[in-house]
């Protein structure tokens, strides 16, 4: 079953679909969804964690998010196709808009978000973020399409990668 078009239109969830906000050191959380299997994408996540310095932001790679991830509402596959986050009130922040409320909250990307509250630069921001989000699942769906193997230390070969989006 192929990926429905539902992935490319920012998706609907309720402040209860989260739950009640977590809370870390006595303040509210940003939740960021992130695909934990893209190079690109975990080396800036990466870099994001080692700037938490305060731990405001809970992480989870939607590879290996369980429970946690599913009770955001948002679907595995639009995740993965554009960077999600949620607000502590529940609020679904997707590409551009889950980015400016990341950096709003590290101290050394704040000037980021404040440049990106501005209208033009949105305006100039969101294509190329939708162009990038989009070669970005192509090469990653190309990458994980088919199975890549490799021998393990016994000799034989193993499955080494092999991720079904299209069954969401």
């Amino acid at each position: 079953m192929g990926l429905s078009n539902d992935t490319d239109s920012q998706p609907k969830c309720s402040p209860q679909a989260r739950g009640p906000p977590q809370m870390k050191n006595g303040e509210e959380q940003l939740l960021v969804l992130f695909d934990g299997d893209c190079p690109i994408c975990s080396r800036e996540i990466t870099m994001y964690k080692k700037m938490d310095v305060r731990r405001r932001i809970d992480w989870i790679d939607v590879n290996e998010g369980g429970d946690k991830f599913t009770a955001t509402g948002v679907t595995r596959a639009s995740a993965l196709r554009r960077f999600h986050a949620l607000s502590p009130d529940g609020a679904v922040l997707v590409g551009i808009d889950g980015f400016q409320a990341l950096w709003s909250l590290l101290p050394k990307t704040r000037y980021l978000a404040k440049f990106f509250s501005s209208k033009y630069a949105r305006r100039i921001a969101y294509p190329f973020y939708e162009l990038f989000a989009a070669a970005r699942w192509f090469l990653r769906r190309g990458r994980v399409a088919t199975t890549i193997l490799h021998k393990n230390t016994t000799g034989s070969v193993k499955p080494r990668c092999l991720i079904a989006e299209d069954t969401e």
